[in-house]
């Protein structure tokens, strides 16, 4: 990927951005796609406190474009360009568009790569020793689709057990749904008739106390779609009447269309219209 790398030119105004715009472009140019995301993520919340979390909502169908690998570029160039225009709002749109197209540059390296740069930029504990649980959440995930099961599944254990053990203030739910979901994918059988396992770790992934975090991201449904296709369709009604309220905040009535086909009989389409980072 090809990405000019000249120093910017800011304001005064637009100073706080500058260090954090530069190392986005110095990690995409270099495909360290998971480092660049981090850069981005604490761009986006400058951008949350200048323009306002209202006007940085970009439109749905925009999300769902996002599907070319010339995504990211582009995005990155309308970035840059809103922020020398000093337009706030049109940045932070651009910001949140461009960690979508990140994560879909991500979803295009093998496995392996993918978990060797997680590891590389996401450390399970801070320099005081603290657990990171977002580290731990997103090593888990990796381990998991490099097939590296038993590591997955000593994450997923650890991160529940850290999640549940610290106060609402640190928005537990999102991890606590996230472990619970993939030990429950751990504990799918297709050569069995029934999945109570399975079912109870997705009836356990909706036991939450729900916070601004889930509110924003929505629930994990690789879960629930695997076990409808297994037959287990009542469970995850059952998932899904409890998640409907916590919605993915571009789309606030996505989690509830789930819900009115799955309670119709209709397997939900779990995998369109939402972020690569919402479907877990």
């Amino acid at each position: 990927m090809t990405i000019l790398l000249a120093t910017l030119v800011f304001t005064s105004a637009d100073g706080d951005f500058r260090d954090e715009l530069n190392q986005v472009k110095t990690r995409i140019a270099a495909e360290s796609f998971v480092e660049a995301n981090q850069a981005l993520i604490r761009l986006h919340r400058q951008l949350y406190a200048t323009a306002g979390i209202e006007n940085c909502r970009p439109p749905v169908a925009a999300v769902q474009q996002l599907k070319q690998p010339k995504a990211t570029e582009s995005l990155l160039q309308s970035l840059e360009s809103a922020l020398g225009a000093s337009d706030y709002a049109a940045a932070c749109k651009d910001a949140m568009l461009l960690g979508v197209s990140l994560q879909g540059d991500l979803s295009r390296l093998t496995p392996a790569q993918r978990l060797a740069q997680q590891e590389q930029a996401f450390p399970t504990a801070d320099a005081k020793g603290r657990p990171n649980l977002a580290g731990m959440e997103q090593l888990m995930w990796a381990n998991y689709e490099a097939g590296q099961i038993a590591k997955a599944e000593s994450l997923a254990r650890d991160l529940d057990s850290q999640a549940t053990a610290i106060g609402p203030e640190f928005m537990p739910d999102v991890f606590q749904n996230s472990a619970r979901t993939l030990l429950g994918l751990i504990r799918l059988d297709p050569s069995s008739p029934s999945m109570p396992e399975a079912v109870d770790y997705l009836r356990r992934s909706a036991n939450v106390r729900p916070t601004m975090m889930l509110l924003y991201r929505g629930p994990a449904v690789r879960l629930a779609d695997a076990l409808w296709k297994a037959g287990e369709q009542a469970a995850v009604v059952e998932y899904l009447e409890k998640m409907k309220d916590y919605a993915w905040k571009p789309d606030t009535q996505l989690v509830a269309r789930w819900y009115e086909d799955a309670k119709a009989g209709k397997r939900p389409d779990f995998f369109r219209g939402a972020s690569e980072t919402v479907v877990r």
